[in-house]
């Protein structure tokens, strides 16, 4: 009797977990497509442009998505730098950016940089950009950012 209401358990477990992990890759599918689409929805840029665009002192606003804590880190040197959270992105991007500002979007790696480009987008923005790569990329480049101790590049 033991043994048979061990199996059944162990039956019931495997079941479950095989109906978890179908839900889980639809889950993961369908955030593949939102991504996608997000990319493909607004312009995408290199961090070699936008290097030349803090260089040419063009006049765009630079939004950083990221959070709080990644922001100590380090930051992309640029006058015009807003930083506001993926999370409260719709909350606090009405009061702190225009509608016709041209902005760039970025992130750690450009995934939520994509999304809040795009959520930039239908809330009416009419010139959003996404930086590629995000942060991470920049810091491949070699190009500077700056935390609380100074400016500087990574090596």
């Amino acid at each position: 009797m033991k043994k048979a209401v061990l199996i059944l358990v162990c039956l019931l477990f495997f079941i479950g977990n095989n109906e978890l992990k179908a839900e889980e890759d639809s889950v993961l599918e369908n955030r593949d497509v939102m991504i996608t689409k997000a990319e493909e929805a607004v312009p995408q840029i290199s961090v070699q442009e936008l290097f030349q665009k803090i260089q040419d002192q063009d006049d765009f606003v630079l939004v950083d998505v990221r959070d709080p804590d990644e922001w100590k880190a380090g930051v992309i040197h640029y006058d015009n730098l807003e930083k506001i959270s993926r999370g409260m992105l719709e909350f606090q991007g009405p009061g702190q950016l225009r509608q016709d500002d041209r902005i760039v979007v970025m992130c750690a790696t450009g995934v939520r940089g994509a999304l809040a480009a795009e959520s930039l987008h239908k809330l009416g923005y009419t010139n959003v950009s996404n930086l590629q790569g995000g942060i991470k990329e920049w810091i491949e480049a070699r190009y500077p950012i700056k935390n609380s101790l100074g400016a500087f590049v990574v090596n």
